[in-house]
Order: structure tokens, then C-alpha cells, then sequence
């Protein structure tokens, strides 16, 4: 886990509930179902406390890859993009 803070009002401690800018972003193995498969990836998640004067952290973003290097999913405030790399083994080309 990183948190990375600007002390906003130079009160030499980083205040969670005040108006501080903070960021955190942590990192796990985890897994991922879709459907019937479920897949072993590793996820980073971004959080960031961006209302004054309240201790609340908001998912910023959420970004997962696959241990097998062929799929990542990334999601931004909310929203989700998928992808998957396929090969066509045993298929020449030109």
C-alpha cells in the first residue's frame, strides 16, 4: 500500500477529514470471475479522499491483469474495459 499526501494546510500531519489531498493506491493477488471461468490476476486499486473535511476515499480507478498476461480489465470511475489477447497457434502467415 502507497499513500501519497500534500499537507494543504501546513499543519505537519496529514488530516484525513480535513482538506489535505491524499491519494492511496493498493496492491493484491486476487481473483476475477466472469461467468463460469475465474482467473487469478493482480489488482491495483487507486483511492483518493477528495471531499473537504470528510474522511471518505473514493475508488478512482481499478486496474486488473491476468497472471497469464493475456487479459486486463480496467475500471474508471465505475466504468469497465476488457481486454483479451488471443494467437492463432499453428497458423502461418505470410
Amino acid at each position: 500500500m502507497d499513500v501519497t499526501a500534500i499537507d494543504v494546510n501546513g499543519n505537519g500531519a496529514i488530516d484525513y477529514a480535513g482538506i489535505d489531498r491524499i491519494a492511496k493506491t493498493v496492491r493484491v493477488t486476487a481473483v476475477k470471475t466472469e461467468g463460469p471461468a475465474s482467473y487469478t490476476v493482480q489488482r491495483t486499486t487507486a483511492q483518493a479522499w477528495e471531499t473537504e473535511n470528510q474522511d471518505v476515499a473514493a475508488t478512482t480507478s481499478i486496474f486488473r491483469a491476468g497472471t497469464d498476461g493475456l487479459r486486463t480489465w480496467t475500471t474508471l470511475r465505475g466504468l469497465t474495459t476488457a481486454t483479451v489477447t488471443s494467437y492463432n497457434v499453428g497458423v502461418a502467415t505470410p
